[in-house]
């Protein structure tokens, strides 16, 4: 039996990359990214997954993404 797609973990391609957040990601919730994948410009639905404040226009950098969410920390 297969979990629900949104609990499985996957790189889809995605990990590591740089994204910038296009709307500010709050601690303990979400926010959203855009990131360019073959010359193509992509929105995302992020979470930090340090569960810090990351404000609009921050360079991230993409950990992990669980279904849809890609978790994010800043790219220092």
């Amino acid at each position: 039996t297969s979990a629900p797609a949104a609990s499985k973990t996957s790189t889809i391609g995605v990990c590591p990359l740089e994204a910038a957040s296009s709307l500010g990601i709050p601690a303990n919730g979400v926010g959203r990214v855009q990131y360019e994948k073959r010359s193509s410009t992509y929105s995302a639905i992020a979470r930090s997954q340090n569960s810090v404040e990351i404000p609009e226009g921050t360079i991230v950098r993409v950990e992990r993404v669980i279904g849809e969410e890609l978790y994010v920390i800043k790219d220092e």
